[in-house]
């Protein structure tokens, strides 16, 4: 979650995401760290489920894919919207949103992203 280290803040539909999908101990961390973990590190913090080598991931890709099909459709979206609280929305939504769009589009956000890309991988991004 580089975001701030790219030099824009978080949309807040990507905070809530986030919220309902890693530790509550680890989602201050990412957010204001901005660290990238390797997958040992990433599993062992719980930010993945588990870690499959290269050749083994289709065939564990088909196993997860089947199970989840095995679920009813109307089942899963509702205890996905229990595990994510989506009943309960933030206050003040709309006009952090707004600020969110504007702070993406100014020319400072290109200017930052075009740096962050060149610290991170070394190469100038033009675009």
């Amino acid at each position: 979650m580089p975001e701030l280290l790219v030099g824009v803040p978080f949309p807040p539909s990507v905070l809530e995401i986030l919220r309902a999908s890693v530790p509550a101990g680890r989602f201050r961390e990412l957010v204001l760290d901005g660290r990238t973990y390797g997958p040992q590190e990433a599993l062992d913090r719980g930010l993945i489920d588990e870690v499959v080598e290269p050749d083994g991931l289709p065939d564990r890709a088909r196993e997860r894919a089947e199970r989840l099909a095995s679920i009813r459709p109307e089942v899963y979206a509702i205890t996905k919207r229990q595990l994510s609280d989506l009943d309960h929305p933030s206050i003040g939504v709309e006009a952090t949103e707004r600020a969110v769009l504007e702070s993406w589009s100014a020319p400072e956000t290109r200017d930052s992203i075009r740096a962050y890309l060149e610290r991170t991988l070394g190469k100038s991004r033009r675009g």
